[in-house]
């Protein structure tokens, strides 16, 4: 769920747009990997984890945008 989130948030990112798709695909997936070696995706994994319910986790999962996925689990 968070990984689907971080990916919504990537796709919109200024300049990744006018990258060859392949390029922009790696850039992505580095960028990723750089939010999932935070602390803080850790901490908020966990409270994924613990504080969402199946219902929020099956809403965020087909959210089509940041703001419906919010929507979901506030």
């Amino acid at each position: 769920m968070l990984d689907r989130y971080i990916d919504m948030t990537l796709t919109g990112e200024p300049g990744l747009a006018e990258l060859p798709e392949a390029e922009a695909r790696a850039a992505r997936a580095m960028k990723k990997a750089i939010h999932k070696g935070e602390p803080r995706y850790a901490r908020v994994q966990e409270q994924c984890e613990s504080e969402v319910t199946r219902s929020e986790y099956r809403c965020a999962k087909k959210a089509p945008s940041q703001e419906t996925w919010q929507a979901c689990i506030d």
